[in-house]
Parts: C-alpha cells; structure tokens; sequence
C-alpha cells in the first residue's frame, strides 16, 4: 500500500464483515480529522483511528488545502446525525463541499426498493419498482456496494452506481433536505418567529424538490460521463503502452 498522503480519504472496517466503515481525512504527518463516535471533529493520530483494522484510500482530495482548511474549520464542534451528517458526510464535505454518504445513499435506496416491490406504498409504485430501469437501477447499486465491499478503485464503483446513483443520490437529497427544514421550521417556531418559519418551511420544500428533481439527476450523470471518459483514457492510455 502506497504512503498515506494529506487530503486522502481514509476507511478503516468497523465490523469483522467490512459491511460498515468509519471515514477520516488525513490531513499529513500521521494524523487524522474524523467525526468521532461521540459526535464531535477531533484531530486524532493514525493509530488511534485504525484501531488495530487496516486503513484504506477511498477517494483523494482534488484540492488538499482546501480540504484541510474545511476539515480543521470543524474542530470541537458537534454536528452528527446518522442520516444527515455522520463520519462520511464529513468527509465529502471536506473533499467537495457537498456532504454525502454512499452508505446512506445505498441503503436508502435498496430499502426503498424492497418496500416498493413488497406493495407497503402502494400497487402504483410495486409496478414501479419492478419495471426494467428500477431494476438496472437496483443492479446497478447492488454492483456498486459489491464494489466497495472488495475496495475496488472509487472511480470504478462511481460508474457501476450511476444507474442506482439516479434514485439513491436525490432519495438521500430529499431527507437531508427535509431534515434541515424541519430543523430550521421548528426551531423558529420554538423562537416565536412564525413567519420566519413559515418562510424557511416553503423554500425548504422547494430547495429540497429541485435538488431532487434536478441537479443530483444532473450532478449523478456529469459525474458519470468525467469517470467513464477518465477511465477510458487510462485504458487507452495502458494498451497503447
């Protein structure tokens, strides 16, 4: 395995089945920014977040500055939520600046799956469910969790996904979205600010169904189309040499 390098975002198992992974940024010099089980962005050591399991590269931060400045910009504060802002929210944040989780997403969407197909929302949305593109798209994810399973290259896992990524990534956009406005609704409520809540409600709603509707779809497919065209490239690239 190569040297861990500063902007590398870091897995290590948290269960012996590798089902279940905790995230990290390695920000250099044997040291790690992560969410920590109490909930808090702590700067840690190597050691202290493998916890005796082997620590392995997921994705590589575009711009490494940036991605520390983001990471350190959090120390001591408590943000998590399990479906909103957990270990890998963070660590996407740090890298993009848009807070995703693929564990979520993938689980979010494989449920949703099931509970479709099983008829628990509706005779409409079972037909749905079991129409040629729900299932690429459910093949599609399945390939993609396989693909983490195994540690595959993040690029190679990016394009087996797109397909599912189209209903998984807006699926997570609408309960981050809905969580938030709830959040920030009562909150103002709670203030007495009725028409400051009123006002935060609407946008949420509306914010929250044009990401979902709209730019994820957008986000998944460009996304898409830089991998397969990278991966190309280094294909190409390797038979010509």
């Amino acid at each position: 395995m190569r040297k861990l390098k500063a902007g590398d975002h870091l897995v290590v198992n948290i269960d012996s089945l590798g089902l279940t992974k905790h995230h990290g940024l390695c920000i250099g010099k044997d040291e790690v920014i992560h969410l920590g089980k109490l909930g808090i962005v702590e700067l840690i050591s190597f050691i202290e977040f493998a916890e005796g399991q082997q620590i392995r590269v997921k994705d590589i931060a575009c711009c490494t500055p940036t991605a520390i400045e983001r990471a350190k910009s959090q120390l001591g504060k408590h943000p998590y939520h399990l479906i909103c802002s957990n270990c890998e929210h963070f660590v996407t944040w740090c890298l993009t600046g848009d807070a995703y989780s693929e564990q979520v997403s993938n689980s979010v969407h494989i449920i949703s799956q099931a509970a479709a197909r099983s008829g628990l929302i509706g005779q409409v949305m079972s037909k749905t469910a079991t129409s040629t593109a729900a299932n690429i798209a459910l093949l599609s994810t399945a390939a993609k969790v396989t693909g983490e399973y195994l540690n595959l290259p993040q690029p190679v896992n990016q394009l087996l996904g797109t397909p599912g990524d189209l209903i998984a990534k807006p699926l997570e956009s609408v309960i981050q979205g809905s969580v938030k406005t709830i959040q920030d609704t009562v909150s103002q409520i709670h203030n007495g600010e009725y028409f400051e809540a009123s006002k935060s409600f609407t946008q949420g709603i509306i914010a929250t169904s044009v990401n979902a509707a709209i730019v994820k779809p957008i986000e998944v497919v460009g996304n898409g189309l830089i991998v397969a065209a990278d991966i190309y490239r280094d294909v190409w690239w390797w038979l010509r040499n």
